[in-house]
């Protein structure tokens, strides 16, 4: 069925782990109508809906004023590993399969970001 667990959370320079804001969501994956059946139950039990929380989750990506940033940007500004072959590398391997799909914009965000952790290792050596 799929799903998320989300919480915004960043490493501090003291190497600890900061929680961002009150933010703590369980979101369920696939759109199905046994899902949405899944999901009535869940409104009904007063948990928050998709439309719900998909409007949240906008709201709050969009917000001028919120600190949620992407982690590996954090692993980049702080010099540290990044999981840009296990999430940009995996999809270019995954989408690799269909010839008719643009890759183009995922292979710059992939090959940036190794290039500035590269660049980075040799600044700190």
């Amino acid at each position: 069925m799929g799903g998320s667990c989300f919480i915004s959370t960043k490493i501090n320079d003291a190497g600890q782990i900061q929680h961002l804001n009150n933010i703590q969501r369980l979101t369920f994956g696939e759109l199905s109508p046994r899902v949405e059946a899944i999901a009535a139950a869940i409104v009904v039990a007063k948990f928050e809906s998709v439309a719900e929380a998909m409007q949240t989750a906008i709201g709050r990506l969009t917000d001028p004023q919120s600190k949620i940033t992407a982690s590996m940007l954090g692993d980049v500004e702080r010099h540290g590993r990044t999981e840009v072959d296990h999430i940009l590398g995996d999809l270019l391997l995954r989408r690799g399969k269909s010839a008719n799909e643009d890759r183009s914009l995922l292979r710059i965000a992939y090959l940036a970001i190794r290039a500035t952790t590269a660049r980075a290792r040799r600044e700190v050596s």
